[in-house]
C-alpha cells in the first residue's frame, strides 16, 4: 500500500465527529488552533444525528436534553460556544417523562420542587426520604467543577459521591419497594445497574433534565450544524469518509496517523471515538501490560434496538412527553435487568424467549404534528443483547441475510404488542415500521457492540479508575461519554475535560461561570 504525506500540518487532529468532538474543535479553533475533524462516514454528528424513515426524521440518540433554562449547565455551555438558538429547542411537557410500572405508574416534572410534591401525593409516608432523594442529587452535582463551573470544588466529597452506589444510598432512605423502582428508573438514562453506578455518576446524568426538559424542535442536525458552521468560519476543517486506519507512536508520543492511504500531522491528537477502539489503531500488543489488562475488562452497557413507527392515526402518545414502560416487578433488580435482558441465543431453538424488560418510546416530531397528512412519527428503543445478533456479526450492512430481518420482525412486533398493553389501541394506529439493531449502530456509529452509552460506568470505571482524558502519550488524549459520564451533556463536558493540556481549564471554567451568573 503506497502511503502519501500530506502537506499540510495541523495543531490538533480530531477523530470523530460527536458532540464532544465538536466542542473541543470549536474551543481550539477559537483559540487560533489549525484543526481536523475526521469523521468515517458521510454525515458529522455521531449519536446526535438524525436520519428519515417514512419521510419523517427520527434521532439516532438526541432524544431530549436537560439544563436549558438561562443558566443552568447546558444553556450556559451552548451560548459560551456560540451555538445557543433558542427555535432549535422545544420545551417539553410540565410533566415530561412518564414511568408506567406494572402496579402504578408515575412522572417527572420540570422542577425539582414539583417533582418531590408529586412523588408525596403518590407516597404521603414517604416524604422524607423523597426529599432526601432530591435533595441528594441537586447537592452531589455542585461537587464537579465542569458541570457547574466553578473550580474549586471540595475533591474529597467529590470522590466520595464517586464510590457509594445507588442502592446503597437509596435504601437507606426507605423500605418501599415501589419508592425505589422510581429512584431507580433513571438507570435508564446511563445504562447501570443501581447498585453498580454512583450517586455521582448517576446524579450527574439526571440532574439536568430535573431542572429542565426539552426536546430538539427540529432534531440534533440543527445543533450539529451550527457547531460545523462555527468551526468553518474559525477557520477549522472537516473530512467525511475518513476513516484512520492506524495510529502510528514514536518516543512516547503520536507520530502521525494513516488515513485513507494518507499520512497526516499534528502537534496534538484527540480521540473522540470508543477508548478501545483507540487503542486498537495504536495496537494493543504495544500498549502496557497492566494497562492492556485494565482496558480488556473494562465492560460495555447494553446494546439497543431501535423501531421507527409511521401512523396514520394519532396514537394516545403526547409529543412533548416522553414514556418509560417497565414490565419487570423487582424494584432491586428491574432497572438493572431492563439494562441486561436474558441473554436468549436464537441459535438456540429450545429457547426463543428474547425478554424485553422496558421501552422507551416517543415522537420525534416534538413541534411537528403532521395532522393534515395524517402521519405521526413514534420511536420504540429497548436493550437488546448483542448475543442476539452475534450470528450476523460478520454480515455486511446492506447485505444481511433474511432471517437477520426476520428475526428483526419478531423484535419489533413483540416490542409493539408490549406497548399495545400499556397503550391500549396503539396497534391499531400503525401504517408501517422499520428496525435499527444493534448492528446497525456498531456500523454506523462505531460504538462496541452497539451501545448508546458507551463504557459501563461502574464506581470501579469511574472517578481515579476512569480511562481518560490523558494517556501514556504525551500527545494523545481521549473525549466522548466513555471518558467521562454518558448523554448529550456529559458528552459535551468531556470536550472541555480534554483541552486541560492546551487551554487552561481555569480559564474556560471562568468564562463559562461568567456567563452562567450573568443568566442567572
Amino acid at each position: 500500500m503506497n502511503l502519501t504525506y500530506s502537506r499540510s500540518h495541523y495543531d490538533v487532529i480530531i477523530i470523530g465527529s460527536g458532540i464532544s468532538s465538536l466542542t473541543s474543535a470549536l474551543i481550539l479553533s477559537r483559540s487560533g488552533k489549525k484543526v481536523l475533524v475526521l469523521e468515517k462516514h458521510y454525515k458529522l454528528g455521531g449519536y446526535l444525528h438524525c436520519f428519515n424513515r417514512g419521510n419523517k426524521r427520527f434521532d439516532v440518540g438526541g432524544h431530549y436534553v436537560g439544563g436549558m433554562e438561562p443558566g443552568q449547565p447546558f444553556h450556559t455551555l451552548l451560548s459560551y460556544l456560540g451555538v445557543y438558538e433558542q427555535k432549535d429547542f422545544i420545551k417539553l411537557d410540565e410533566c415530561f417523562d412518564e414511568m408506567i410500572f406494572p402496579e402504578f405508574r408515575c412522572g417527572f416534572y420540570q422542577g425539582y420542587k414539583k417533582n418531590i410534591d408529586e412523588l408525596v401525593k403518590i407516597f404521603p409516608n414517604e416524604e422524607q426520604a423523597i426529599t432526601k432523594y432530591f435533595l441528594k442529587i441537586k447537592e452531589t452535582v455542585n461537587l464537579f467543577p465542569t458541570y457547574v463551573f466553578e473550580r474549586n470544588c471540595p475533591q474529597s466529597e467529590t470522590l466520595r459521591a464517586m464510590s457509594i452506589s445507588l442502592s446503597e444510598f437509596v435504601e437507606s432512605l426507605t423500605d418501599n419497594e415501589k419508592l425505589r423502582k422510581v429512584f431507580y428508573s433513571y438507570c435508564c438514562l446511563h445504562g447501570v445497574s443501581p447498585q453498580d453506578v454512583s450517586i455521582g455518576i448517576h446524579s450527574l446524568v439526571t440532574d439536568s433534565l430535573l431542572q429542565s426538559a426539552y426536546g430538539f424542535s427540529d432534531g440534533g442536525d440543527k445543533l450539529v450544524n451550527r457547531f460545523v458552521q462555527k468551526i468553518k468560519d474559525l477557520g477549522g476543517e472537516f473530512r467525511n469518509k475518513s476513516e484512520v486506519q492506524k495510529i502510528n507512536i514514536e518516543d512516547k508520543k503520536v507520530k502521525n496517523i494513516e488515513v485513507n492511504n494518507e499520512i497526516l500531522t499534528a502537534d496534538y491528537y484527540i480521540s473522540g471515538i470508543h477508548p478501545k477502539l483507540t487503542f486498537d489503531l495504536i495496537g494493543r500488543d504495544i500498549l502496557r501490560p497492566a494497562f492492556r489488562s485494565r482496558l480488556e475488562k473494562v465492560e460495555e452497557t447494553q446494546s439497543m434496538f431501535g423501531v421507527q413507527i409511521i401512523c396514520d392515526k394519532k396514537p394516545a402518545i403526547e409529543p412533548l412527553k416522553n414514556y418509560y414502560l417497565f414490565y419487570s416487578n423487582e424494584s432491586n433488580s428491574f432497572a438493572s435487568s431492563s439494562l441486561s435482558p436474558r441473554d436468549s441465543d436464537p441459535n438456540d431453538k429450545e429457547n426463543t424467549d428474547f425478554d424485553i424488560d422496558t421501552i422507551f418510546i416517543n415522537s420525534p416530531s416534538r413541534n411537528n404534528q403532521d395532522e393534515k397528512n395524517h402521519n405521526y412519527p413514534i420511536a420504540i428503543h429497548f436493550s437488546s443483547p448483542i448475543k442476539w445478533f452475534e450470528k450476523w456479526n460478520k454480515s455486511q450492512f446492506g447485505g444481511r441475510p433474511k432471517e437477520y430481518d426476520k428475526f428483526k420482525k419478531y423484535l419489533s412486533d413483540k416490542a409493539i404488542d408490549l406497548v399495545e398493553q400499556k397503550i391500549p389501541g396503539f396497534k391499531n394506529c400503525i401504517k408501517s415500521y422499520t428496525a435499527s439493531s444493534p448492528l446497525t449502530y456498531i456500523h454506523y456509529n462505531g460504538s462496541i457492540y452497539g451501545s448508546p452509552y458507551g463504557i459501563y460506568h461502574s464506581i470501579k470505571n469511574t472517578g481515579f479508575k476512569a480511562i481518560g482524558p490523558k494517556t501514556h502519550y504525551k500527545n494523545l488524549f481521549l473525549t466522548g461519554q466513555s471518558t467521562l459520564t454518558p448523554g448529550i451533556l456529559g458528552s459535551a463536558i468531556s470536550g472541555i475535560r480534554s483541552l486541560d493540556n492546551m487551554i487552561k481549564l481555569d480559564t474556560i471554567l471562568a468564562d463559562l461561570n461568567t456567563i452562567k451568573k450573568t443568566n442567572l
